[in-house]
Order: structure tokens, then C-alpha cells, then sequence
């Protein structure tokens, strides 16, 4: 059988000693899958395949050195808030011959961008201490990833680059995990960005990434900036286009815009959606000030040191750490019941204005 393409395939298919039985998206090395791994008496464990394309190591050596890449560096990452890699194989299919897979541990759950959509529809805002435990374990996975070495002991130098709410997934147990290094930055990986061209999803991109500077970890913290902005405030930081025409007056925002402009919004959210005022609101504020500033010299340096500066806030929220586990499973629990794949926080932005690559 010639040109079959992985998507014409009828699930469920055997590919090596895995059994896919969803397809769960589509990324650029190929297509996302849940899958089975069987093994001897009766046992089976669920997991994620991203499956390459027939024939990519042939058309495009580079991506699948990326994918690589990718696995390289999740096998350095390991966390408790990163999906954790189980392996990097060559599956074979009769019809299509050697197929390139990361093997993934499979979250069961749901992304931020469905639950923060459901919520957008339902009129409701997310509960302040899940906002506040999503926030503090993505900023310690951030640490952890940005501090990683490699075998050496020599810093990676490891920037995510494509933070967005469809790469963050809450489990049945309202713990974050964050997903696809797909393009992340790292100094040892083999296929990298020259400076000066562009890679991550607009809206969730750094000045320094619109502009084809170069990056490091505080450019990942100023798109956690935007993200804790629009959760905490229901507000969009910069708004969204509505048509692909739009995507550079939305970069040119996103470039341009300062703080202070945003801070009332941003208050006026925390007192409508979170009864924050005073000390509570302020600090939140300046938390977010750090992040969001447009010059990397003057933004917060840190993952850890903008974690540190939300703890110190606990006593003026009323928030301990762990405290949002229950309502965030509550939550995932509620959208998963509905089981409506339309719904998206970007209403329109992300088949729009898809992942510059």
C-alpha cells in the first residue's frame, strides 16, 4: 500500500507492541494518539504516542532530529508537573513501514484552554486558590526545566517557548501538568532557531520571540505573566484577532503595551471575580508587574523567584499552597462530563493564528 497517510488509518491499529485507540490532536511532528501497552497477565497501561508522518525522516531530516530533541531534553526535565517521557521508539505497521514515536505518559483530564473555556461560558471564573496552585506549579516546573543540566553538568539553557493553555493539562486530581518541548530552546539541541526568525503561538509570546531577539527562561515568564493576567482578571492582556489579517497589529501589542495601562483592568477583576482588595490585590499586581515587563533586563529573573514572591502573598489570599486540588478536580470532572470538543478559551484564536513554526 503506497502514500497511506497516518490519518487514514481506522482505529484501532497495532503500531509496534502499542494499540491506538484515539486520535487526540495533531502536532508538527505528526499526530498525538492514546494508546495501550499490553503485557503479560492481563496487565495494560494507558499512554500518549506522538506518531511521526511516513517518510518524515526522509522529507524533513530536520524535524525529526526536533523530535529528538524533544525527547532529549524531557528526559532531563523530570518532574512532578512535566509529563514525564516514557521512551522514544521505531514502531513498525505493515503498510507503513518504521514510524518515529514519543512514548508520554497519558494525563488523564483536560487542558487549561477547554476548562478555562467552559468556564468563560459558563459565566464563571475559576476558584482563586486553583488559580493560585496552577500558578505555583507551573512557576516551580519553569525552575525546575530552566536549571536543568545536561550530561555533561553544563546549563541547557532551556526555554519552553510555546507556553500556551492548550500545552498545560489539569488531571482527575487537579494537579498541572505542563506539555510539548516541541520547540523549546535548549543550547545542546541540534536543530535550533536563528535569531531573528520567530517561533511560538500568539498570542502567548514574549516581546523578545516577536521580534526574533534572543531568549531565555524570562521569556517564558513573561507569557506566565499574561496567562495568571487573563485567569486572574477574565480580561485579555492584549486582545485577539479575529482573522489572520490581524496577527500583527496583535504582535505589535503584545511588543508594545505596558502595565501600568492594564493594572486597573487587572483590579477590577480581582474585586469582581475574587473579592481582593488592599495588600492581597497590590501584591498580586506587583507580582504580575515583574513578569509582564516588556524589557528583559528589568523583568523578574526567575521562575523561583516569582514563586517565592506568591507564597509570600498566602496569608493576605487565604490561599495554601494545595488548597485548589479539590475545586480544580471538581472542575475537570464537570468539563470532561460535557464532553464537547468545540469549546476553546480562544474562541477563534488558535485556528486563526496557528503556531509559528
Amino acid at each position: 500500500m503506497k502514500n497511506v497517510r497516518l490519518d487514514s488509518l481506522r482505529l484501532p491499529v497495532t503500531l509496534g507492541r502499542y494499540r491506538l485507540v484515539e486520535r487526540l490532536g495533531r502536532g508538527s511532528f505528526g499526530l498525538v494518539y492514546r494508546g495501550e501497552v499490553v503485557g503479560p497477565a492481563g496487565f495494560s497501561e494507558q499512554v500518549a504516542l506522538k506518531v511521526a508522518e511516513p517518510g518524515l525522516a526522509a522529507a524533513e531530516p530536520d524535524r525529526l532530529l526536533a523530535m529528538a530533541d524533544e525527547a532529549s531534553v524531557l528526559r532531563r526535565v523530570r518532574h512532578p508537573n512535566i509529563v514525564e517521557l516514557r521512551g522514544f521508539e521505531s514502531l513498525d505497521h505493515p503498510h507503513l513501514g518504521s514510524l518515529a514515536a514519543l512514548v508520554l505518559e497519558f494525563v488523564e483530564g483536560t487542558t487549561l484552554a477547554k476548562l478555562w473555556g467552559v468556564s468563560r461560558i459558563q459565566g464563571r471564573s475559576l476558584e482563586l486558590a486553583g488559580l493560585l496552585d496552577m500558578a505555583d506549579q507551573l512557576l516551580d516546573a519553569l525552575d525546575h526545566a530552566h536549571a536543568a543540566r545536561d550530561a555533561a553538568g553544563e546549563p541547557m539553557g532551556l526555554v519552553h517557548r510555546d507556553l500556551k493553555p492548550e500545552n498545560l493539562m489539569i488531571d482527575l486530581h487537579g494537579r498541572l501538568r505542563l506539555l510539548d518541548f516541541g520547540i523549546a530552546w535548549a543550547v545542546e539541541k541540534r536543530v535550533q532557531t536563528a535569531v531573528g526568525l520567530t517561533k511560538g503561538t500568539p498570542p502567548w509570546m514574549s516581546p523578545e520571540q516577536i521580534t526574533g531577539q534572543a531568549v531565555d527562561r524570562r521569556s517564558d515568564l513573561f507569557v506566565v505573566g499574561m496567562l495568571l493576567f487573563e485567569l486572574l482578571s477574565s480580561q485579555q492582556y492584549v486582545v485577539r484577532p479575529l482573522t489572520p489579517r490581524a496577527l500583527v497589529p496583535l504582535l505589535r501589542s503584545i511588543v508594545t503595551t505596558e502595565f501600568a495601562t492594564r493594572r486597573s483592568a487587572l483590579m477590577a477583576g480581582l474585586a469582581r471575580d475574587h473579592a481582593l482588595h488592599g495588600a492581597a490585590a497590590n501584591g498580586l499586581a506587583s507580582v504580575l508587574q515583574g513578569l509582564l515587563e516588556p524589557s528583559v533586563a528589568q523583568r523578574t529573573s526567575t521562575a523561583g523567584h516569582a514563586r517565592l514572591q506568591l507564597r509570600g502573598l498566602a496569608g493576605h489570599l487565604g490561599w495554601t499552597p494545595g488548597q485548589g486540588a479539590r475545586p480544580l478536580a471538581e472542575r475537570v470532572a464537570q468539563v470532561r462530563d460535557l464532553d464537547r470538543p468545540d469549546i476553546d478559551l480562544t474562541q477563534g484564536t488558535t485556528e486563526s493564528v496557528p503556531t509559528i513554526d
